[in-house]
């Protein structure tokens, strides 16, 4: 009788530690799908950028929801893009890839360069100018948005050209000779520091400064 109620208690021990086993294996299988479904749900909670970049500013506070219609943040990349406004007197000269000399009030001593990369075919009726886009092709060591330039696109090259300072130049069309006499001259291409001279002076003219 021992025996049996022995045998009997072995196989109902067998029954219960088996779903026992069971029991912690479904506990097991569900804490993973419940762990896998939280790092779903977290990671559709976490905005991320298709692209490297930077953040520049974010327009929400924590909790505050974003729609599709507005910035949640203002993101760029080290790719700046510097917008041009082209006069219309000048448009039928300007054509992508020609160069771009740049100064910027953040670096006053330098000089910079880029190029035309896009230029849009339409008029803006209000400012009567065209709008152009360059690139940097030798650019400063650190860039911000919305930052100012001064740009001139290179329309024409020459070498061996007569040049003199532009702060030299008065009233565009003449110039102060070495005792104080005016003399006119006739201007060719000129760029932020230098002017053609294509008549007037000669390599061994002397001039002056003019005073401010």
């Amino acid at each position: 009788m021992n025996y049996e109620n022995s045998i009997v208690n072995l196989a109902r021990a067998k029954t219960n530690y088996e779903d026992v086993q069971r029991q912690l294996k479904l506990a097991s299988d569900q804490g993973k799908n419940n762990l896998e479904i939280a790092q779903i749900m977290e990671d559709n909670f976490i905005v991320r950028s298709e692209v490297n970049g930077v953040v520049y500013k974010i327009n929400k506070e924590i909790g505050e929801p974003i729609n599709g219609q507005e910035p949640g943040a203002i993101i760029g990349t080290d790719a700046f893009v510097i917008e041009l406004n082209i006069d219309e007197f000048d448009i039928v000269r300007i054509k992508k890839d020609q160069q771009v000399i740049i100064k910027m009030d953040s670096y006053q001593s330098e000089v910079f360069e880029a190029k035309i990369i896009a230029i849009e075919p339409i008029m803006n009726i209000r400012t009567r100018s065209f709008q152009a886009e360059a690139i940097f092709t030798k650019k400063p060591d650190e860039l911000f948005p919305n930052l100012t330039v001064e740009a001139n696109i290179v329309i024409n090259t020459k070498k061996e050209a007569l040049t003199i300072p532009r702060n030299y130049l008065l009233n565009d069309s003449s110039i102060i000779l070495k005792g104080g006499e005016v003399q006119l001259v006739k201007t060719g291409l000129m760029d932020y520091d230098l002017v053609e001279i294509k008549s007037g002076i000669d390599t061994n003219s002397t001039i002056e400064l003019p005073e401010k």
